[in-house]
């Protein structure tokens, strides 16, 4: 099931390597609660938090599976009117790195000027 979703477990199951006659795969760099998190969140038996959505982009960026992709930035939609100029920053540069346009440009729609915008792209997550 997860194939359909990602082109990396399409790849690991699907593609010849010897991961797709294995029982269990572990996967480097991701804990088990992380993966859960993320496959609730993909199978819809859990809804995007605030607690959540950058381990979901981090996942859904790594294991290129736009759906989950989608559900992220949906949340993220519905959320950043209640958020401060900081949190602001923080999602235009998630959208820019995870290329979540819709969100990007609902956040530059939001922004009243050059200046604003100029603040915004002065801010720490800019110079990672």
């Amino acid at each position: 099931n997860l194939a359909l979703y990602s082109t990396f477990f399409e790849t690991l199951f699907f593609g010849g390597f010897k991961e797709s006659s294995m029982e269990e795969i572990e996967i480097n760099g991701v804990s088990s609660e992380d993966f859960t998190t993320f496959l609730n969140v993909l199978h819809q038996f859990k809804p995007v938090t605030d607690d959540t959505f950058d381990i979901l982009l981090e996942l859904a960026h790594r294991f290129d599976c736009k759906i989950c992709m989608d559900y992220v930035e949906k949340f993220l939609r519905r959320h950043i009117y209640k958020y401060s100029k900081s949190s602001l920053t923080r999602y235009l540069f998630l959208s820019e790195r995870y290329g979540l346009h819709f969100l990007k440009k609902e956040i530059l729609e939001e922004v009243k000027s050059v200046e604003t915008l100029g603040e915004l792209m002065k801010s720490e997550y800019w110079n990672e």
